[in-house]
């Protein structure tokens, strides 16, 4: 669910800002009119505020992303119902698209059940499957020589054809296709003429076959020829899955040299953050709250929530949103400490938050105010705060030496609050330090010292400076520049370091406007983006 506020100068304004940023289907959850919400002296607005879930924002987004910068600026322009009826279309025309696998499926154990097949109906013929030409004719060769083994001498059959045909010219008896002589002799023995051909010439024109060798020899050999027609038929197929195989297996050896870190795994998981947890890891350290600080938050919501709320986002953000209202530490007040003094390196908006705040005490709340300056190193400097004294005609004085303040107290006894600005110090030689010690208005008048930083800092530069500045004990922190980073996790981890309250926000550059108390719910404003920071 996304909660959004918006503010405009009248309520049709906000609709459309609701509209072109949260879609049609958003809900108007409040809407309220401002006075003078623009600043001291500032004219009324309206502030609305809307919701809408996440899956309908995702939808307008991935719409929006189909159009062209001309289509688009149409479409925002648009009715909501129009704009409502183009979502509906792009998503009921997107068609789930099926992937077929690019590897063929080859059931390897129906080879291995085919091969024992085969060889079951062949009975006792040689297995050549898987073989080369040459190797089923090594097979073969040895059923040749059985063959010619069996194979009686030529001459020897001659002569006993010979020996046949005299005893068959003696006794005339028939001759039976047993003793090996073909139908065609068995005429010629029976024609009268026969007589007359040579007993030589005919044995030698007699047909030479012997049934039973020949057909043992094409039963013997045949098993060897249909397996070598069935290997070479196949042999392409085996040859491609043979490659297919040996590229698998050097895929597989690849993979394993591959480091274990390299295999990609949620957010937060190195840090035993479970699956559920990573998207809001991955949330509050992308706003820049520290790992270290995003590990302690999560590993106590697993330990708190229910596996059944730990599935839902929603309850998941509502624990860290409550952890984070319970562990920020906010000011009650401003107080009622005579001297408010301001510290910290230069560039992080000390003499800006000085202004800001003197303002807000003498315009708004009606406080006696005097400004001081301690720092006399940077031009210029004090003649600013002399100017935005004149504007807020209140008093002002340079302290040059730590005697000033004797001088001060007798004059200023009647102000409320006297604000001090200090040289923007880094702190790192004994001489700074002690001109800090020096500038610094007494104790026993009551004093509560600001320690001023910049949100746009990295937590290591600043955990370095407000190390050193930890010394003279500052009360609590200002952070300022809110509204030109996204990034505000460095509030949170400041105050969690130094176990320090937060003072208030600099959200902006104008004088006096730009500045609002620091509470609890605009720190978890700041972690989930609620609302925008206001610009104009």
């Amino acid at each position: 669910m996304q909660v959004r506020k918006y503010e405009a100068r009248t309520m049709q304004e906000a609709l459309v800002m609701v509209k072109q940023e949260l879609g049609p289907e958003a809900i108007i959850l409040h809407a309220k009119d401002n006075v003078s919400s623009f600043g001291l002296g500032g004219q009324s607005s309206v502030e609305v505020t809307a919701a809408v879930s996440e899956e309908t924002l995702r939808k307008k987004q991935l719409a929006e992303k189909k159009l062209n910068k001309e289509t688009l600026e149409k479409f925002k322009n648009s009715s909501a119902a129009s704009q409502k009826k183009f979502i509906s279309k792009v998503f009921d025309d997107r068609q789930p698209v099926k992937r077929t696998s690019g590897f063929s499926q080859i059931p390897y154990v129906d080879i291995d059940d085919e091969e024992e097949d085969g060889a079951s109906r062949r009975g006792s013929r040689p297995d050549l499957n898987g073989r080369s030409v040459q190797e089923a004719m090594n097979i073969a060769v040895p059923m040749q020589t059985t063959f010619q083994e069996k194979t009686l001498d030529y001459n020897q059959i001659r002569q006993q054809r010979r020996d046949q045909l005299n005893r068959r010219g003696a006794t005339q008896r028939p001759v039976r296709p047993s003793e090996g002589i073909s139908l065609e002799e068995v005429a010629k023995m029976v024609q009268p003429k026969a007589t007359n051909v040579s007993q030589e010439n005919e044995a030698d024109a007699m047909p030479l076959e012997i049934p039973e060798i020949k057909e043992s020899v094409k039963n013997s050999v045949r098993p060897a020829i249909e397996e070598l027609e069935l290997n070479a038929k196949h042999s392409a197929e085996v040859t491609a899955l043979k490659d297919q195989i040996l590229q698998l297996q050097k895929i597989i050896a690849d993979f394993q040299k591959v480091p274990q870190s390299f295999i990609t795994q949620h957010p937060g998981a190195s840090e035993g953050i479970s699956y559920e947890l990573s998207a809001m890891f991955e949330k509050l350290t992308g706003v820049g709250i520290s790992t270290e600080n995003a590990v302690e938050i999560l590993k106590l919501a697993q330990e708190e929530l229910p596996k059944p709320q730990l599935k839902k986002q929603a309850y998941i953000d509502a624990w860290v949103a409550k952890y984070i209202l319970a562990n920020t530490k906010t000011i009650d007040g401003i107080g009622n400490k005579k001297y408010q003094v301001f510290v910290g390196p230069s560039g992080q908006g000390k003499t800006a938050s000085l202004v800001k705040m003197a303002s807000l005490l003498s315009l708004k709340m009606r406080k006696k105010v005097a400004i001081l300056s301690t720092d006399t190193s940077r031009v210029g400097v004090a003649e600013q705060l002399r100017i935005f004294a004149q504007i807020l005609n209140v008093p002002f004085a340079i302290i040059q030496k730590s005697s000033d303040w004797a001088v001060v107290e007798e004059r200023l006894g009647s102000v409320d609050y006297i604000l001090v600005d200090t040289p923007g110090f880094q702190l790192k030689t004994p001489e700074e330090m002690a001109i800090m010690s020096q500038m610094l208005p007494p104790v026993a008048s009551g004093r509560a010292i600001h320690y001023v930083q910049s949100a746009l800092a990295k937590d290591e530069s600043a955990f370095e400076i407000a190390s050193r500045y930890r010394r003279f004990a500052f009360e609590d922190v200002i952070f300022t520049n809110l509204d030109e980073t996204h990034q505000h996790g460095i509030i949170y981890n400041f105050q969690k370091k130094y176990e320090v309250p937060l003072h208030s926000f600099g959200i902006g550059p104008r004088i006096p406007e730009d500045i609002e108390m620091a509470t609890k719910e605009r720190m978890v404003d700041l972690i989930f983006k609620l609302t925008k920071m206001r610009k104009d």
